[in-house]
């Protein structure tokens, strides 16, 4: 999609898009990766709705707070006389209170992209596609850390207990939670593996992302320019 808006890339031009394609390396198994740890964190709490409300709610606190403390504070320069416009500040909360609607980030929308970076986008592009439009770094970093949290969460404060029937049903009881087991494993397995793609490929996720900043210059003025 960043070739389609940076390079004139037409989808439709096959053999282009496999050339594309197969510059990509591991980066190509990220959204299956990504979908699949967040579809087995997902499908662990049919146990329970107060489980996947507290997935819900971990990425929902992991997104503002990375955006005030990371993105306020920290990336756009922060101080006193530094705050956001009100739309710029609830497209980034509904953003973060709609990130379920990003199940990969195959749904991206640059020009959804440039808006929600540049304080303009309006609200139900926002929900709809903002969370899948945040740059890969900030994306990844946002998916990584929300399951990170919630699979600790559940293992070892709040359901342990489940965690705990299903080990003892495969070493005691002769594999009667094989299947679940599978699943549990095959979600944190999926985690890892997008971890470390992530980290592989994190300083060519941020040249994409500064060679944005630059193409609308600097990042005081244009990548934060709805906090002047």
């Amino acid at each position: 999609m960043e070739k389609e808006r940076s390079a004139g890339l037409s989808f439709d031009d096959f053999y282009r898009v496999e050339y594309e394609k197969s510059h990509f390396g591991t980066r190509k198994y990220l959204p299956s990766l990504d979908c699949l740890s967040l579809g087995i964190a997902v499908a662990v709490t049919f146990q329970s709705n107060q489980m996947l409300l507290t997935l819900y709610v971990i990425g929902v606190i992991v997104g503002i707070v990375w955006w005030i403390f990371y993105w306020q504070l920290f990336r756009c320069g922060g101080g006193l006389g530094r705050v956001p416009t009100l739309n710029g500040a609830i497209s980034f909360i509904v953003t973060f209170l709609c990130w379920f609607m990003a199940p990969t980030r195959l749904q991206t929308h640059p020009d959804v992209q440039d808006s929600l970076f540049l304080g303009t986008c309006s609200w139900h592009q926002a929900a709809l596609y903002g969370c899948a439009s945040l740059f890969p770094p900030y994306y990844y970093f946002h998916r990584i850390v929300t399951l990170s949290i919630f699979w600790v969460w559940v293992s070892l404060v709040s359901y342990n207990g489940f965690f705990t029937l299903v080990w003892n049903s495969i070493t005691t009881q002769g594999g009667e939670e094989v299947v679940v087991a599978g699943l549990l494993a095959s979600g944190w397995v999926s985690l890892f593996l997008t971890t470390m793609i992530f980290l592989q490929h994190k300083e060519s996720f941020n040249r994409k992302r500064n060679k944005w900043v630059t193409q609308r210059g600097s990042t005081k003025n244009m990548d934060c320019i709805y906090a002047v």
